[in-house]
C-alpha cells in the first residue's frame, strides 16, 4: 500500500531498480526517472498476481499455525496482518504479497513464552490475548478474530519451546551416515584437510546438505580462495578507512548462546567511494576476527543488519552479492543468525532480489523485525546491543581500530599504502574481478570480445551481454561495450566448455561453483567462442 501511495517518480525509481537488480544491473547512477505507462501497468499486473496467491496462502495453513491476527501499533493503533508460527518465531505479515515475498512486517521469538487472554477493555478490543517474553522481559498483544480463535493460538503459544542450541549435523549430535559422510569427506581430501578440524569439515557438510563430492569442492575452492586473497596477511591496516563510516561494526560483547555480534548498516555504504574489493576485505577481516573470538562449542555469528538511512537512491546491490557470495561459499555455516531492523518501505522490493542470493539453510535464519527495538532486545539482551538499538554498548573506529593493531601487533600507518602491499599478494585475476574496469580497456588486447546472450544466475531471463575474453582467463560480460564496469567475471581457471540445449547455437560454462550458459547468432560464432575460451583454459 505505501507502495502504491508514493509519488510518480519514486514509483518509477523503484521500478527500474528492480529491473535492473533483476537483470544483475549494478549503475544505478544509469537510472533515469520515467513515468512509462507501459511498466507500470505491467507492474501493477504483477502486484496483483501476488497479492491473490498471498490470499491463497494466507486462507491455508501456513507453518506451525498461521491465522489472522491484529497487532497494536505505537502510532497508529491496531492494524490487521497475518500471524504464522514457525518453529519458535511469529512472523506478522500485513498484506497477501508480504507472504509471497516472505517479508514479514514484525518477528517475535516466542520461545518458551507466556500467553493469556485479556478483558475486552484492557486493549480496547475484543478476543485480545497477551504474549509475554523473558529474558529481556516485553509484553505485547494481539487480537484474534473469535474467543476460539483467541484460545486456539493461547494453546498454541503456550506449548511453543525454545528453539534447540545444539543442532543436528553438529559434533556430538551426528546420525551414522553424517558420520559415514564425514570419514568419507576427511579421506577425499586427504592431506589437504590435515589442518581442519571435524567441526570444519561438518560445516561444509552441512552447506552442501551432505553431499561429499560437493562439500569436497566447497572447501578445496575456500582453501584456494584464502591462498588467493592473501586472507593471511589481512590486518587492521587494510580495512581501517572503510571501518570510519560505520557501515560494518564487530561489537565486543556477544548473544546469549555466545556468538560474537556483528552489525552492518546499508545505508552508510557510498558506492561512488567504496568499491567491491574494499568491501571485501572489510567483511573477510570482520569474519576472521569474529572466529577468532569464538569460544568452546561456538561456529557462528549473529548479523544485524540496520537499513536506518537508507535510501533508493543508495542503493548497491553489489554490496549484499558480494557479502553473501563470501558468505556462503567461503564462510559456510559461519552466519547463525540474521536480525534485519529498520527496514524502509521499499525493503521488500530489494528483499524480492536479495533473498534470492540466500541458500535454503541461510534463507531460514533471516528475521525481519522491524523498528521496534524491544522486537531485537528478545534475541539479545539490551546490555549487548548498541545504544542506538536500545542498549548501552558504545562502539567507536579509532577504539576498535587501536585495539585491533596491538593485538595484531602492527601499527597503524595508512591504508592505501598497506592496502597496495596486500594486493600486491592477491592472485591477480582474482583481483580483477574485484575492480571496475571499462569494456573500452578490457577489450584493449583482449583474445575475443562480442556479443552473446546469457542465461541470468538469480533471474532465469536471457539478456544480450558483450562478452570480453582475456587471455589471463577471464571472461568479462558487460551490459554494452560502452559499459565503465562490467556486470560480472567469469573467472576459467579449473573450468570446462561444453553443449547446451537450451537455446539453438548454446553452449556452457562449467567452472567449479557454477554453471553459465550462453548462445549466439550462429553456430559458427557459438563454435569460434568454444574454441577460444577452452584454448584460454587449456593454458591455465
Amino acid at each position: 500500500k505505501n507502495f502504491l501511495r508514493c509519488s510518480a517518480s519514486n514509483f518509477s525509481f523503484t521500478l527500474q531498480t528492480m529491473a535492473a537488480s533483476a537483470a544483475d544491473e549494478i549503475d544505478m547512477d544509469a537510472l533515469t526517472l520515467t513515468e512509462d505507462e507501459a511498466v507500470r501497468a505491467h507492474t501493477l499486473d504483477s502486484l496483483a498476481s501476488m497479492r491473490t496467491e498471498g490470499s491463497k496462502l494466507a486462507s491455508q495453513k501456513i507453518g506451525d499455525h498461521s491465522g489472522k491476527l491484529a497487532v497494536q501499533g505505537r502510532l497508529y493503533g491496531w492494524y490487521e496482518t497475518t500471524g504464522v508460527l514457525k518453529g519458535s518465531m511469529l512472523r506478522f505479515y500485513s498484506s497477501p504479497e508480504d507472504i509471497v515475498l516472505d517479508s514479514p512486517h514484525q518477528t517475535l521469538n516466542v520461545g518458551g513464552c507466556q500467553a493469556s487472554l485479556c478483558s475486552d477493555d484492557k486493549h480496547g478490543r475484543k478476543f485480545c490475548l497477551e504474549i509475554v517474553i523473558s529474558n529481556p522481559r516485553s509484553v505485547h498483544a494481539v487480537g484474534a478474530e473469535s474467543a476460539a480463535a483467541a484460545e486456539e493460538w493461547m494453546r498454541v503459544l503456550n506449548t511453543v519451546q525454545p528453539a534447540e542450541q545444539v543442532l543436528e549435523g553438529h559434533k556430538g549430535r551426528l546420525t551414522e551416515e553424517q558420520s559415514a559422510a564425514l570419514q568419507a569427506l576427511r579421506a577425499a581430501l586427504g592431506d589437504e584437510a590435515s589442518a581442519a578440524s571435524d567441526a570444519d569439515l561438518l560445516r561444509f557438510l552441512r552447506s552442501s546438505n551432505w553431499v561429499v563430492d560437493k562439500a569436497k569442492v566447497l572447501f578445496t575452492e575456500c582453501m584456494l580462495w584464502r591462498k588467493q586473497f592473501n586472507v593471511a596477511n589481512l590486518t587492521i591496516n587494510h580495512v581501517v578507512r572503510e571501518l570510519q563510516c560505520g557501515k560494518m561494526r564487530l561489537l565486543a560483547s556477544k548473544d546469549k548462546l555466545g556468538r560474537p555480534i556483528m552489525v552492518a548498516q546499508p545505508g552508510k555504504h557510498n558506492p561512488k567511494t567504496s568499491s567491491p574489493l574494499e568491501v571485501s576485505k572489510l567483511f573477510t577481516y570482520t569474519m576472521e576476527v569474529a572466529i577468532k573470538s569464538m569460544e568452546g562449542d561456538v561456529e557462528s555469528v549473529v548479523a544485524i543488519v540496520d537499513f536506518n538511512g537508507m535510501s533508493p537512491r543508495s542503493v548497491d546491490l553489489r554490496v549484499p552479492r558480494i557479502i553473501l557470495e563470501t558468505a556462503q561459499q567461503r564462510y559456510p555455516e559461519r552466519i547463525g543468525l540474521i536480525l534485519i531492523v529498520n527496514a524502509p518501505w521499499f525493503f521488500r522490493f530489494i528483499w524480492a532480489t536479495v533473498r534470492t542470493f540466500l541458500s535454503p539453510r541461510l534463507l531460514e535464519k533471516v528475521h525481519i523485525l522491524g523498528s521496534d527495538m524491544q522486537t531485537l532486545q528478545a534475541f539479545i539482551p539490551p546490555e549487548r546491543l548498541l545504544q542506538e538499538h536500545g542498549g548501552t554498548v558504545v562502539w567507536t573506529a579509532e577504539e576498535f581500530s587501536q585495539s585491533r593493531a596491538k593485538a595484531e601487533g602492527v601499527q597503524l600507518t595508512d591504508s592505501a599504502a598497506a592496502s597496495a602491499v596486500l594486493e600486491g599478494g592477491i592472485d591477480q585475476s582474482l583481483l580483477a574481478t574485484l575492480r571496475q574496469l571499462p569494456a573500452s580497456e578490457t577489450k584493449s588486447g583482449a583474445v575475443k570480445f562480442g556479443y552473446l546472450t546469457k542465461l541470468g544466475g538469480v533471474v532465469k531471463n536471457w539478456k544480450k551481454r558483450f562478452f570480453v575474453l582475456s587471455e589471463s582467463g577471464l571472461l568479462y560480460y558487460y551490459k554494452d561495450d560502452k559499459s565503465p564496469a562490467p556486470q560480472g567475471v567469469i573467472l576459467l581457471e579449473r573450468s570446462t566448455v561444453g553443449d547446451s540445449d537450451e537455446k539453438p547455437h548454446a553452449f556452457s560454462i562449467v567452472t567449479p561453483l557454477r554453471s553459465f550458459i550462453v548462445y549466439g547468432s550462429n553456430d559458427a560464432e557459438r563454435d569460434e567462442w568454444k574454441k577460444a575460451i577452452g584454448d584460454v583454459c587449456a593454458t591455465l
